[in-house]
């Protein structure tokens, strides 16, 4: 019985942490952010508007140095500030 009330903080704390990640969405866009772009693979630097795809979950980010899902402040990827929510290529499914 001691060995278990040693662990129960432990144990706490891995519940805590499990429903913190399974109870937040993860289409969930920061600050005024309402779409989601990724970095254009035959044109870096430049980006494409994947909302839609990312909305239907019909992607996945191969492991790559790319930007998969990015957000920017007003939805402007010219003069917003980037907010990178994933890296890799983006590949629509």
């Amino acid at each position: 019985m001691k060995k278990l009330e040693g662990k129960l903080p432990l144990i706490a704390f891995v519940v805590a942490a499990f429903a913190a990640v399974a109870f937040t969405s993860p289409n969930e866009l920061p600050g005024n952010s309402t779409m989601v772009w990724a970095e254009d693979p035959s044109n870096p630097d430049t980006y494409i508007d994947v909302t839609d795809i990312v909305n239907q979950n019909q992607y996945r980010c191969e492991a790559s140095s790319l930007e998969c899902r990015v957000t920017f402040t007003d939805d402007d990827p010219i003069n917003g500030e980037k907010t990178v929510l994933q890296t890799g290529e983006f590949v629509e499914l």
